[in-house]
């Protein structure tokens, strides 16, 4: 397997903010001061938009084959303005925090999103600030005003019946020290994955994009956190999977062109 990604603790990497969110029970502090549209809804200066959903999913490596977090969080923004952010945990279903509120151009390229009201027992009363957006094929780019850190949002693709969360394999796949096998597999809602393998003492996260058919699943990888530089060929293919909410059953050729099945258990 291709490995992108050396003893990263996150991938899909998502502002430090939204991680304090987890233990401060989602509370946003910030101002509430409006700004003028200075372009149509959600468009850019140079015509690309914002409009529609992105999403991003946070991870980190473990020596077990089991993540401490697992996270997604999703922007919608729509073409009336009005915004909505999303944070589900993939490893706690119970868990999610949804913000309202709208969105508003500042810039050709800076935008302000003003949370309103909440569910899930959040409170939001604050403004984030997304900054020198770029938005390129399936990826959205912005930096944080403080840090100035580079971060990344996906395209939502919401594929159906995928089997959505983080699965623990064991390494299965992998030679007798559970090297370049599967240690976990998380699927999240939008049509992405992280993988995580190890060698030795050095684990690794593959972070890529999956599809899917009625019975089969494919991995495809790319780098930096860019859509355009994907694998022509899956990393993994399986041609038949089945979940039940409590298992993933993935079935691949083995080297000698034998069926094999791998079960992950839900993390």
């Amino acid at each position: 397997m291709m490995k992108t990604k050396k003893n990263q603790s996150i991938v899909f990497v998502v502002p430090l903010l939204f991680v304090l969110l987890i233990s401060s029970g989602c509370q946003f502090f910030g101002k509430k001061d409006d700004a003028a549209n200075a372009l149509p809804t959600g468009q850019l200066s140079n015509g690309q938009t914002i409009l529609g959903v992105w999403s991003t999913t946070s991870a980190d490596t473990s020596t077990s084959g089991n993540p401490s977090y697992a996270i997604t969080t999703t922007y919608e923004f729509d073409a009336n303005g009005s915004a909505k952010i999303t944070l589900t945990s993939l490893k706690e279903p119970t868990f999610q925090c949804v913000g309202f509120g709208m969105f508003r151009n500042v810039s050709g390229k800076d935008f302000v999103v003003y949370l309103q009201t909440s569910t899930g027992g959040c409170t939001f009363n604050t403004q984030i600030v997304l900054s020198d957006v770029d938005v390129k094929g399936l990826r959205l780019q912005y930096s944080d005003l403080g840090s100035k850190a580079r971060y990344s949002m996906f395209y939502s693709r919401n594929p159906l019946n995928a089997p959505v969360g983080v699965w623990g394999f064991n390494s299965a796949g992998g030679d007798r020290s559970g090297n370049d096998g599967i240690d976990y597999l998380l699927i999240d809602p939008s049509g992405y994955f992280l993988l995580q393998t190890h060698e030795g003492t050095d684990y690794f996260l593959i972070e890529g994009r999956y599809q899917m058919t009625s019975d089969s699943l494919a991995l495809y990888n790319f780098q930096n956190e860019d859509p355009s530089s994907e694998s022509p060929t899956p990393v993994l293919s399986f041609s038949e999977f089945f979940a039940n909410g409590k298992t993933l059953k993935l079935t691949t050729l083995d080297a000698s062109g034998n069926p094999i099945t791998f079960t992950g258990n839900k993390l």
